[in-house]
């Protein structure tokens, strides 16, 4: 099965979006727990924007 993507560079976008934020939680010293458990939610969870 091939899937085809009507603009494959949103996909180059976000797979940076998403190498920097993790590049930062593995880099970043001394967070709260708080600190790390948001860190976490902004990688993990989606956040929808309205189209």
């Amino acid at each position: 099965m091939v899937s085809v993507f009507a603009n494959p560079d949103t996909f180059d976008q976000s797979w940076r979006e998403l190498e920097k934020k993790t590049s930062a939680f593995v880099s970043a010293k001394g967070l709260t727990f708080a600190q790390k458990h948001e860190a976490l939610a902004d990688i993990f969870i989606v956040k929808l924007t309205p189209v």
